[in-house]
């Protein structure tokens, strides 16, 4: 009997062991997603510039994440495809991010050793794109995060230029001959 109690306490410290850690200790934590999405007609869709501010790579934008889960769709209404995404905890929130978080447009998530700062990166989030935002915060009190972003201005690709010019030019040739073979 005594080793089966021994079994159970050495079971019972290693489990202890492997999920304490320096984010264990905040009593709140937040689950940040995204997804890329078109949504459903009469859906409310803000604009990341028009409505949160961030316009151009470095502007912040403060959040609140209440008790619960909540979601809105945002629209990429810059010039600028969004490269990386940083959230951080503002100083004295009793929160941490959780290493689940995830954004199907960014292959890279990273949670600082101290769960205060949230990265997301390898990847874009492109200028007209649109994607639903979902965020589970498991706590009591609400929590303040600001948001920011880098990335570079959104141009077309060099080749969809070109192509553009030709199938104009090609338009342009033909309906000339047309016009030509007419007359």
């Amino acid at each position: 009997m005594n080793f089966i109690r021994y079994g159970l306490l050495a079971g019972t410290t290693v489990v202890m062991l492997l999920f304490t850690s320096k984010q264990s200790n905040a009593a709140s934590m937040i689950l940040q997603n995204a997804n890329l999405a078109i949504p459903p007609a009469g859906s409310t869709v803000i604009g990341e510039c028009a409505t949160g501010g961030l316009c151009k790579p470095g502007d912040v934008l403060n959040l609140t994440y209440n008790p619960g889960t909540s979601s809105v769709f945002a629209t990429n209404d810059t010039a600028y495809n969004f490269t990386k995404f940083i959230y951080t905890i503002l100083p004295g929130q009793d929160a941490v991010w959780s290493s689940l978080s995830t954004f199907d447009f960014f292959k890279k998530a990273e949670v600082s050793s101290d769960g205060k700062v949230l990265t997301l990166s390898d990847g874009s989030f492109s200028a007209g794109a649109t994607a639903l935002f979902s965020a589970t915060f498991f706590g009591n009190i609400p929590v303040n995060a600001a948001v920011t972003f880098e990335g570079s201005k959104a141009v077309p690709e060099p080749n969809t230029i070109v192509g553009l010019a030709l199938v104009g030019a090609a338009g342009a040739y033909f309906g000339r001959r047309k016009q030509q073979s007419v007359n």
